[in-house]
């Protein structure tokens, strides 16, 4: 079992809320902005790109861990409990609700103004094994250096070189390929109007309305990351520098 989530993380997968998401596609290795822009018709989600510039002010402390399901045609299911209660041992996860629920993590974050759009705060899930493995590190770092931050967030950003990493499960047939986010947790910033967004922790969601669209998944081709060299994050504290990339 992850001491980092409280359950253990799966290899492969793809993966109240009225927040707008942030999606990360693992099977392509590409992190999205998605966006509802009105049309005539109606509204329509537009994915923007946002990988090779992903930078974000991270409520981990406000974390939810468990039960998710995300099913073509119909809204998220989530049955969720706060992440330092599931670690801590005070709180256990829900039931899983149906056998098409997978454990997850879900939180909220605020993009760094170079990619926020109109909308920076969002929130973001998923239970791809991938996606998982590229947050534990930067999450347990958030973790060992909290104390010593009182008041702060993480600021989390992508590898300026090596945005993903690619990762190969299965045999023949089964073998597949998925991308693991490779992040660096570069400093602290104060929380400013990332506010708290727990939604019925603790409870199932099954079968209510409102939650986020589903959005369209990419091709699945391995991700061009158009990555420069650029100096490495240097995680230290960096609040004054951060507080102005996120208002």
């Amino acid at each position: 079992m992850s001491s980092t989530y409280g359950f253990e993380i799966k290899s492969g997968g793809a993966g109240g809320d009225f927040l707008p998401i942030v999606r990360y596609d693992a099977r392509a290795g590409r992190i999205f902005r998605d966006d509802r822009v009105v049309q005539a018709e109606g509204y329509k989600t537009e994915p923007v790109d946002i990988t090779n510039k992903f930078k974000a002010l991270c409520d981990f402390e406000n974390m939810e861990v468990g039960w998710m399901k995300f099913a073509p045609g119909t809204p998220p299911s989530f049955a969720m409990a706060k992440r330092v209660d599931v670690v801590a041992k005070t709180a256990s996860i829900p039931d899983r609700p149906s056998e098409d629920h997978r454990t997850g993590v879900r939180f909220v974050l605020k993009l760094a103004a170079e990619i926020g759009g109109d909308k920076p705060i969002r929130e973001i899930s998923s239970t791809a094994g991938t996606f998982l493995n590229g947050w534990k590190e930067v999450i347990d770092a958030y973790d060992a250096a909290k104390a010593a931050n009182p008041g702060k967030l993480p600021v989390i950003q992508i590898d300026k070189d090596n945005p993903t990493v690619p990762v190969t499960t299965g045999q023949g047939q089964r073998q597949s390929t998925n991308y693991m986010p490779k992040l660096h947790l570069v400093g602290w910033a104060p929380r400013g109007d990332l506010v708290p967004n727990l939604r019925g922790v603790g409870q199932s969601n099954v079968g209510q309305v409102g939650k986020p669209e589903q959005t369209p998944q990419t091709n699945g081709a391995a991700p061009a990351t158009g990555a420069q060299r650029a100096p490495a994050p240097q995680q230290q504290n960096l609040a004054a520098e951060f507080s102005s990339d996120f208002g």
